[in-house]
């Protein structure tokens, strides 16, 4: 069984790392990729977009891929999430000013830590609604045509993938889910060819996870 996932992972790395090229073969070097960062707090989101070279963009979001693919299965998420943040460093994606928001413990408590990377669709309900109720729910769902999702679960969790050892769950390809309660990083980078890519890091009260049919 654990061959067959590890399989499975050197496919998804495949693809990945395919359709990452696609942008950058469609595009001159000179051309810059607009990447936009969304830090969510318990005091609301805030958004900042950095510029990147589709070149930068596409090396960025290969290495990301390949750290949370091997980290997949991995009981040490806060690992993979530190290497993740230092290639966000590198390329001066990581807002420095909020990094407060990643602990560094990562222990079993009320929330459960994700860090999801994926080429697909996100849809945030009550976007542009200032409330209380969507500052506190701040909900996500998410749909990716080809991804890895892992997440060490807390006290509050619905998971129905098959894929968990421990507390620890994650899926590998075509995938959907939702988070309640988000609290973290979320970098959106466009392709005009592609389904956009998206990666999440943090916390979240609540995550469902559902493994999609190939």
């Amino acid at each position: 069984m654990k061959r067959i996932y590890a399989l499975m992972a050197v496919g998804v790395i495949a693809m990945l790392f395919a359709a990452s090229s696609l942008p950058a073969m469609a595009s001159r070097s000179d051309e810059k990729e607009k990447v936009e960062c969304s830090v969510s707090t318990i005091f609301g989101t805030e958004m900042e977009k950095k510029t990147l070279s589709y070149e930068d963009a596409n090396e960025m979001e290969s290495k990301i891929a390949q750290i949370i693919n091997e980290g997949a299965q991995s009981a040490n998420i806060s690992k993979v999430i530190e290497r993740v943040i230092e290639v966000l460093r590198d390329y001066g994606i990581f807002p420095e000013n909020h990094g407060f928001i990643f602990g560094k413990t990562w222990g079993w408590g009320v929330f459960n830590y994700i860090i999801s990377y994926g080429r697909g669709e996100i849809f945030i309900p009550l976007k542009s609604d200032r409330s209380f109720f969507r500052m506190m729910l701040r909900p996500i769902l998410f749909k990716y045509n080809f991804g890895v999702t892992i997440a060490k679960f807390g006290t509050n969790y619905m998971w129905d993938s098959r894929n968990t050892v421990g507390n620890i769950g994650w899926m590998l390809g075509r995938q959907r889910g939702f988070t309640v309660g988000f609290i973290g990083l979320h970098i959106r980078i466009p392709h005009p060819l592609n389904p956009d890519s998206h990666i999440f890091i943090g916390t979240t009260l609540i995550i469902n996870g559902n493994d999609l049919m190939f």
